[in-house]
């Protein structure tokens, strides 16, 4: 049997309860910062909300695999036709490329931000590839058709030029 020990010093007691006169003082740990102000400061979304929201994920998801399937089918069948012509290299170049442009054309703020990570790297992988000047052009297969994206946005959303 466990013995328990009754305190009977009210000062002990009063140590671990607050008195009703004092305010208590709430101790902010590193924990708590912006994160659990923005939790609170966002009101919690309506079923509404939530199922609009998951429509547009939806929709959006449909789009894109609707979009890189029918850029993919057609960089097979130029790529098929490429490789009866100048053999697997040219064919998968032309299928890879084909995917790219089109992409780059229908994201361009996402082509952006892949030249600018293939630029540092562009080099490189055109030598390991092989010393081709189609490689040392095939940057422009980002950078322009994003530029041309950019600029139509811009120009759509009356943003100056």
């Amino acid at each position: 049997m466990l013995k328990t020990r009754q305190i009977s010093n009210p000062q002990i007691l009063a140590q671990d309860q607050p008195a009703a006169d004092q305010p208590q003082i709430k101790a902010k740990g590193k924990a708590k910062g912006k994160a659990a102000q923005t939790a609170s400061a966002q009101a919690p979304m309506s079923l509404k909300e939530q199922m609009a929201e998951k429509r547009k994920r939806d929709r959006v998801r449909k789009e894109f695999t609707t979009f890189a399937t029918t850029a993919g089918c057609f960089g097979l069948v130029v790529g098929v036709l490429l490789g009866l012509v100048g053999g697997i290299k040219i064919a998968a170049a032309g299928t890879v490329g084909i995917l790219v442009l089109a992409i780059a054309c229908k994201y361009p703020r996402l082509a952006m931000w892949g030249f600018l990570i293939y630029v540092p790297f562009g080099g490189t992988i055109t030598y390991a590839i092989g010393n081709s000047p189609l490689l040392q052009l095939a940057k422009d297969g980002l950078y322009i058709p994003a530029l041309m994206g950019v600029f139509q946005h811009c120009k759509r959303e009356r943003y100056p030029s």
